[in-house]
């Protein structure tokens, strides 16, 4: 029991003024893996439904789990009390901006350039 007659479940947990405990999480190894494990689950969807129109089945899962762990960070340090649920909302949009502004097309490596549009010249 503390000087609040409340009682301590824990010794990392703080007391704010009304007595009540709140836990903060802490960067740690464990806090990281859990945010590449977000990030993996998340690049091994997107990628699986994306298949060839984005970034490559890798490039999703590597972006997945570098996603994860930035904006898992982000949420720790923006005061969020679950930075793992705020990684796992939080890295799909930024997926979906990797996918989005990629620079692979078909076109480019290729080289041909077939497009339905008749191109009349200027006489």
């Amino acid at each position: 029991m503390n000087e609040l007659g409340n009682k301590i479940l824990c010794p990392p947990c703080v007391l704010n003024k009304r007595g009540e405990q709140n836990v903060m999480e802490e960067l740690s190894a464990t806090l990281i893996y859990w945010y590449m494990s977000c990030g993996s689950i998340a690049g091994l969807v997107v990628g699986s439904i994306i298949g060839k129109e984005g970034v490559s089945f890798g490039a999703n899962l590597v972006w997945g789990i570098c996603g994860g762990v930035i904006m898992g960070i982000i949420g720790l340090y923006m005061g969020l009390q679950d930075g793992i649920w705020f990684s796992f909302l939080a890295v799909w949009p930024f997926l979906f901006i990797v996918n989005v502004f990629h620079y692979h097309h078909v076109e480019d490596v290729t080289g041909e350039m077939e497009h339905p549009a008749k191109i009349i010249p200027k006489k």
